[in-house]
């Protein structure tokens, strides 16, 4: 079901050429306005070299750029350019409406049961 369910949300997603890491790291910039690399590691529990592929590509892109830190002339922080400003507003949008069009697809009560389900399979796996 997850495995679904991601590929329908990356084939959204890949239409704005952005991938899901891609927009944590984006929302995590957001949040902060300006933060270092370290801080989206232990935010989002990247290992380092994942995160710096991610902000190389993310940079390759234009979305955000690297600074001096001002206390710290041998550090970066990294902040959101104009278009990456622009980019995390249309992928936040885009995954809400995804999770609305996906949430819409079956009631409150199905859902419940749907999620009461996993749990008693989640915990059967536990003890196996």
């Amino acid at each position: 079901m997850n495995r679904r369910l991601d590929r329908f949300f990356n084939k959204a997603l890949a239409i704005m050429r952005i991938s899901p890491a891609q927009i944590d790291v984006l929302n995590v910039v957001a949040d902060r306005q300006k933060c270092s690399p370290k801080e989206i590691q232990g935010e989002l529990g990247l290992d380092s070299s994942s995160l710096t592929g991610l902000v190389q590509r993310i940079q390759k892109k234009g979305w955000i750029k690297k600074i001096m830190h001002p206390g710290d002339k041998r550090a970066v922080l990294l902040c959101l350019t104009t278009d990456g400003i622009e980019m995390q507003k249309k992928a936040d949008h885009l995954v809400k409406e995804l999770n609305r069009a996906v949430s819409s697809a079956a009631s409150e009560e199905e859902w419940k049961t749907f999620y009461d389900v996993l749990r008693k399979i989640e915990h059967e796996f536990l003890y196996l």
